[in-house]
């Protein structure tokens, strides 16, 4: 919410957006109210909460400025975009682990072919591949309706928690769900919403650019 007196130049912003951001950000307190234990600074479950806060202000700020990287005459391409990320989160995460973990133990070595397959599946599909569609996104849709994917992140976590770990969300748990889910349809549609047309990413043909757009649209 912070990131819309940022975005002032490259998004138009409606009540019914604010509204659903408003929705969105109630149903994510509400899913985590559950772990808050403000009385044992020491809980796990605390300093998870935390850390997913910390994750979510993360995913603005990178929006935030993705979109004004990707946007304008100065504009980004994203593959150059996400190359050069990447790379610096690559060599910071590099030092972080050699000062935690030593040399020895951050290469694969040793590892299994599970560890060996999951290292380049996390890499290839998880990271590479979804952060190219996700800038693709922030371009087309722009940056508060591509920002609602992070709202489910924490209700996948909780549907993945039930079906391998049996366990089953609090009341108030489902509630903050079912707020999110309400919000999402609030900043993804219009009203009144007809023939729209929808991008390929990645795979639709390149074109020349012919008048204001050098992107080829594909109805849906």
């Amino acid at each position: 919410m912070i990131g819309i007196f940022y975005l002032k130049k490259h998004e138009t912003f409606t009540k019914r957006k604010f509204l659903g951001i408003f929705l969105g950000l109630c149903g994510i307190i509400l899913i985590f109210t559950p772990t808050f234990q403000l009385h044992d600074l020491r809980s796990s479950s605390l300093w998870g909460t935390v850390a997913v806060l910390a994750m979510a202000i993360s995913y603005a700020a990178s929006i935030i400025m993705n979109r004004r990287l990707l946007s304008g005459e100065k504009k980004v391409d994203i593959y150059t975009n996400a190359f050069h990320q990447l790379l610096s989160s690559l060599i910071f995460l590099l030092i972080i682990a050699l000062i935690l973990e030593g040399p020895d133990n951050i290469f694969l070595a040793g590892a299994s072919t599970e560890a060996i397959i999951s290292c380049l599946y996390l890499g290839i599909f998880s990271t590479s591949i979804a952060w190219l569609i996700f800038y693709h996104l922030i371009t087309i849709w722009g940056a508060v309706r591509t920002s609602t994917t992070t709202y489910v992140i924490p209700i996948m976590a909780i549907a993945l928690d039930f079906f391998f770990f049996g366990e089953k969300p609090k009341l108030v748990t489902i509630i903050g769900m079912l707020i999110v889910f309400s919000a999402i349809p609030l900043i993804q549609f219009k009203k009144g919403l007809s023939n729209s047309k929808v991008i390929i990413p990645f795979f639709h043909p390149k074109t020349e650019k012919t008048g204001s757009s050098d992107q080829e649209t594909v109805s849906q």
